[in-house]
């Protein structure tokens, strides 16, 4: 498994942590990607778990069987709930992940319609994305005032996942339907530069209609998107290779590591090397 992660404090990986003197409390946050091996987890823990599936799939068991979830899943735990699952090496199962608390934690979950099942599908989003990685990032530079920063971060990933996740249960209208192909096909081909038209083709929408629509759908331009989708998977190179950064703007599908660099820069406040320098750190 390969992975990188940032924490507010070290807890029992099994135990977790509560905290009920304060509203909203994270314990930590990370990215995972399976590598080759088999794993399971058997725990009960006293933080709220939550795990969002962006590539492969998980198995979690539960008192009516072994439930498979794919990619744009969100498998959640309540605390002191029974957490029994696995991954096996053919799934290359890839995700997110985040443990928090808080004494208005479990109102707020109720409120947002995280209520009568461990999963929902909220599909897959760029955005998701984005608000993991700056939780991770102020968990790991702790600069002035980065739990409030990153509790800022949480709110908005919640309730844009009940969102999608409402929408993914039949709030969607005809005119985003199509698009949902095409999200998936961008995240699993992101690294090919493909045309408008080529999208556009896919979703038998004209060029216009098609960008009007993915916006509305996705609240970014299908170009950010794809954008987005490359600069997280170069920060997990950057973290867990030594690829050098030529190589690695040349996988996520930039062919000048110069723009590259400038385009890492502007999405993540610091150059790629300096992201990897940090990151040896935790």
């Amino acid at each position: 498994m390969h992975g990188y992660s940032g924490s507010v404090l070290e807890d029992n990986v099994n135990l977790g942590h509560e905290e009920l003197s304060v509203p909203y409390f994270i314990n930590c946050c990370g990215y995972l990607k399976q590598d080759g091996l088999d794993v399971s987890l058997n725990r009960t823990r006293m933080d709220f778990y939550l795990i969002y599936l962006i590539n492969g799939a998980g198995h979690y068991i539960t008192t009516n069987g072994t439930v498979t979830a794919k990619a744009g899943s969100v498998v959640l735990y309540r605390p002191g709930e029974h957490q029994h699952y696995y991954y096996e090496a053919a799934d290359k199962a890839e995700l997110y992940w985040i443990h928090f608390t808080g004494s208005q934690a479990a109102n707020l979950m109720d409120e947002l319609g995280f209520t009568g099942s461990h999963f929902f599908q909220p599909g897959m989003s760029a955005e998701y994305v984005e608000l993991f990685e700056s939780i991770i990032h102020e968990l790991q530079m702790k600069k002035r005032h980065y739990h409030q920063l990153s509790i800022s971060y949480l709110l908005q990933l919640l309730t844009r996942l009940s969102r999608g996740a409402a929408m993914g249960n039949g709030e969607k209208n005809a005119e985003n339907s199509p698009l949902e192909g095409v999200i998936k096909v961008m995240n699993e081909q992101f690294h090919h530069e493909h045309a408008m038209e080529h999208y556009a083709r896919m979703s038998n929408l004209s060029v216009f209609q098609f960008i009007r629509n993915f916006k509305k759908r996705t609240r970014y331009s299908p170009a950010k998107y794809i954008e987005k989708l490359r600069i997280a998977k170069a920060k997990e190179l950057l973290c867990d290779s030594n690829l050098s950064i030529a190589e690695i703007s040349s996988i996520v599908g930039y062919k000048d590591p110069f723009y590259f660099s400038k385009v890492f820069k502007k999405t993540s406040g610091e150059a790629p090397s300096e992201f990897r320098g940090k990151a040896q750190w935790f």
